[in-house]
């Protein structure tokens, strides 16, 4: 399986946004694209199921 990578680079921090974080993940805005991605502080519950 071939999966593409693609390097998420936000200007000022203008286009960044944490939108939430909880159960070892991270719920992110970088301009038009969501991500979620692990972090393995983020041990407590979020803010949005």
């Amino acid at each position: 399986m071939k999966t593409d990578t693609r390097l998420l680079i936000a200007d000022d921090w203008n286009e960044y946004a944490l939108l939430d974080s909880g159960h070892l993940q991270k719920l992110e805005r970088f301009g038009s694209q969501t991500v979620i991605r692990p972090d393995p502080q983020a041990f407590w519950e979020p803010a949005r199921p």
